[in-house]
């Protein structure tokens, strides 16, 4: 990852892929929600969490795992 910055306002670790890129990532695991439900995601874009409801980031996968299950019950 290039450009590693902590987004103090969202509490988000977020990068670029390269030099130059305009794109912001989200480093983590996340459980999203769209119309059809919680999916889990690796490294969403910065958009996608602001544009729907999120819980995360988790440090591993098994914490998003067990949140997502816990969601969907």
């Amino acid at each position: 990852p290039y450009n590693g910055i902590y987004d103090l306002k969202r509490k988000l670790p977020l990068y670029t892929k390269t030099e130059s890129s305009q794109s912001f990532f989200t480093a983590g695991y996340y459980c999203i929600q769209f119309e059809n439900g919680w999916v889990p995601a690796y490294c969403p874009k910065l958009i996608t969490l602001s544009r729907n409801n999120y819980l995360g980031p988790f440090k591993t996968r098994l914490e998003m795992q067990e949140t997502l299950r816990r969601t969907n019950d």
